[in-house]
């Protein structure tokens, strides 16, 4: 296993507990990974028993399945005169198991992932779908959508990405995939501009959108931890804690939608995830001691004159809160003393006036400007 980070290539301290085949820096860049790891962790896990020594795995993006799958692909040498392996797949680039045609194939090599901060890796990656033409006719592939890959053009027509020894433009000798060779797929697949090859790997690379991306997604921005009471004492861990999140984190993007009411009324969006991932059944239907979290209880309070909670938090964030991660939504850094200051301002300020005016949400809202937090701020914290 690589023990450099699949996001950001930092050295590692943590691997994926069920597979054991893939390892991050921190918890940040794991739960930036975990969306598309998800979909072929349990497989690659599997995929232990090697059917031959000329086979070699490689990750297959059936149009018919909404995840990719791990195989096994037998390579043979080139035809003589020529050096190298040739892969028997042909079978995987079939629309159907009636084709019997030849088909004709588009090719791409991946050296590298620039959001990883790389232009070049180990291994090449070698992308095979069907030829233009023969794509004309082909199914949506809903495995590549599954990835996130029809950002910008839909994908048709099976694929099968394989790893080639060598960072040479084209190495004549195949090896096994890896995980981390399947995340550059993703973005390459994320980031691919149609006629245009990927902004993260390719000509496109160049490109004045390709320098967006990067600023964007390939660099970390500064978030903080919000420890619950359990962490706190059990773990020794401070209330705040300043930890690096990676452009690409799912709370800049879909999971992003739940920010804080009054964060977001100073036109500042705070949104907010647990460490402790999804509450299950029975987690859901009991309150667990030690997972308080005051902090978010008063960052998430309801402010919606129509709503039964008016005061409370939001019934997302009322109980078993447990450490969650804070970011600005808008990709620019979030500190620790920001964190402290409208934590402070909401406790002193904005909740006395939300429990005396209850459903008047325009005189509650006039007080809830950035103007009103600068002067909170320049009087002092809250001590407690």
């Amino acid at each position: 296993m690589d023990t450099r980070c699949v996001i950001c290539d930092c050295t590692c301290t943590l691997q994926c507990s069920r597979c054991h085949s893939i390892a991050y820096c921190s918890v940040e860049c794991q739960q930036t990974d975990w969306a598309t790891h998800r979909l072929i962790c349990r497989s690659f896990k599997k995929c232990d028993n090697r059917p031959g020594k000329d086979f070699r795995l490689a990750i297959f993006f059936p149009t018919d399945l909404e995840r990719p799958k791990v195989v096994w692909i037998c390579v043979q040498p080139n035809s003589e005169g020529w050096e190298g392996q040739e892969p028997l797949y042909d079978q995987y680039l079939k629309n159907s198991p009636s084709e019997t045609r030849y088909i004709r194939r588009g090719f791409a090599f991946i050296h590298g992932n620039a959001l990883r901060g790389e232009r070049a890796n180990d291994n090449t990656v070698e992308l095979t779908w069907r030829g233009e033409f023969e794509m004309d006719g082909s199914p949506f592939n809903k495995s590549i959508a599954a990835v996130g890959g029809n950002a910008w053009f839909d994908w048709k027509g099976p694929m099968i990405a394989m790893a080639k020894e060598g960072a040479e433009t084209d190495p004549a000798y195949y090896t096994d995939m890896t995980l981390r060779d399947f995340r550059d797929v993703v973005e390459h697949l994320q980031w691919s501009l149609d006629g245009r090859g990927s902004v993260v790997n390719g000509v496109a690379a160049n490109s004045h959108f390709a320098k967006g991306v990067l600023r964007n997604y390939g660099k970390k921005f500064w978030g903080v931890r919000v420890n619950c009471r359990k962490d706190m004492e059990e773990g020794g861990r401070q209330r705040f804690e300043a930890v690096l999140v990676p452009g690409r984190h799912p709370l800049f993007k879909e999971e992003g939608d739940d920010w804080s009411e009054v964060s977001t009324e100073m036109e500042d969006e705070i949104c907010c995830k647990r460490y402790g991932g999804k509450r299950g059944e029975n987690r859901e239907a009991m309150v667990v001691d030690g997972l308080e979290n005051e902090v978010v209880a008063e960052l998430w309070m309801v402010i919606d004159p129509e709503s039964e909670d008016w005061g409370r938090p939001n019934e997302r964030w009322r109980e078993n809160i447990g450490s969650v991660l804070l970011v600005r939504r808008r990709r620019k850094d979030l500190l620790v003393r920001d964190v402290e200051v409208l934590y402070g301002f909401i406790k002193d300020k904005v909740r006395p006036l939300v429990l005396a005016n209850e459903g008047d949400r325009e005189k509650v809202v006039e007080q809830i400007t950035q103007e009103k937090l600068k002067e909170y701020q320049h009087g002092g914290l809250t001590k407690d």
